[in-house]
């Protein structure tokens, strides 16, 4: 039988996801990795001559005030205020830094890998040429459904800002809305047709059906970053001499970083599939589609008409992730307080 036709749409249990994605990924491991490495290392690059730059600047900030970064003195109201505006420009350059390296990750690295994924789970070899292929066709769409995206969690956030985060429950609903929203935005926007506000609510429709799924990988690649940076932090206090730069640091954890990088693009990919298979009966749809048309792809099988914004579990599912990320925020914090020495040390330690 020809392997093109002898593909098996499929949900997946967790376990069997996570077997299906290091599947994916072996095989595919030569050409992922590559790829990452070609976007992260000069990222690195950038983001650390960034960061040298920013230092000077920030360090003579503190010293005109006289402010160790060291020291336990709490900063007064005034000093506060003379301190804002340049800590915003500085700020604002660090997280426009960040946003453009999460485009050109989002684009050149999860747009690609979201297409070889697509292709192996249909049964189709594919390589990153013909990824680039489609790429190009696609990426205006992707790269408009990313910005509409970082403006919406940016509205949000000064929106959460002004009421204080709602006394901490807002980082949930943050949580959430980041996550329902952009888990599955390059799969709609790699492997569909439809303008830059049908994505959005397209991904946003999808993801809510599979969110702890996608929250659980989302939490083994945060725990397995966290694990390489709590050992890097130990050796470092051990082993590196004071005031050294980081530069061995930097250089494993880009290793990791380009390492761990396919993960959730490959993930989402196949939970994306999942999703439309118990929802939208995808298996199904696409044989029917290819009764007619044999070379009809996934973005001949026009999805079924938007479900309610917000359903009764998917409001629970927010009441949950808003209490237990609030949960979570409160030991981090009591674990820093005590790991630093007290309030002394917490003061010293930001």
């Amino acid at each position: 039988m020809d392997q093109a036709n002898s593909y098996v749409l499929r949900t997946y249990t967790f376990r069997e996801l996570l077997n299906r994605l290091f599947q994916v990924y072996g095989h595919n491991f030569v050409p992922f990795v590559v790829l990452s490495a070609a976007v992260q290392i000069p990222l690195t690059v950038a983001n650390y001559l960034i960061q040298v730059r920013l230092r000077d600047p920030l360090l003579q900030l503190l010293n005109r005030f006289n402010i160790s970064p060291d020291s336990a003195a709490v900063i007064s109201p005034e000093v506060a205020m003379q301190m804002l505006s340049p800590m915003l420009e500085i700020l604002l350059v660090v997280v426009g830094a960040y946003i453009v390296s999460a485009f050109i990750q989002t684009v050149l690295v999860s747009g690609p890998l979201v297409y070889v994924t697509s292709e192996n789970e249909l049964g189709h070899p594919a390589t990153l040429g013909n990824a680039f292929a489609v790429l190009g066709s696609r990426a205006g769409t992707l790269i408009g459904q990313m910005s509409l995206y970082y403006t919406l969690l940016l509205l949000l956030t000064v929106l959460l800002t002004l009421i204080l985060f709602a006394c901490g429950l807002g980082f949930g609903l943050l949580v959430y809305v980041a996550t329902t929203v952009g888990a599955f935005l390059v799969p709609v926007a790699m492997l569909e047709r439809g303008g830059v506000m049908h994505g959005l609510m397209r991904a946003w429709a999808l993801c809510k059906t599979r969110l702890w799924p996608v929250l659980g990988l989302i939490l083994i690649v945060l725990f397995i970053s966290f694990v390489v940076s709590a050992t890097l932090d130990a050796v470092e206090t051990a082993y590196a001499p004071p005031n050294s730069e980081p530069i061995i640091r930097i250089i494993l954890e880009t290793i990791i970083s380009i390492l761990l990088m396919p993960v959730l693009p490959v993930g989402f990919t196949l939970l994306y599939y999942d999703a439309r298979v118990r929802s939208e009966g995808l298996d199904s749809a696409l044989k029917r589609a290819r009764l007619t048309n044999p070379a009809a792809s996934l973005a001949d099988v026009s999805p079924p008409p938007p479900g309610p914004f917000m359903r009764n579990e998917d409001l629970l599912n927010l009441a949950i992730i808003t209490m237990a990320t609030f949960v979570l925020a409160l030991l981090y914090l009591g674990v820093t307080f005590l790991l630093s020495g007290g309030s002394a040390g917490m003061v010293g330690r930001f």
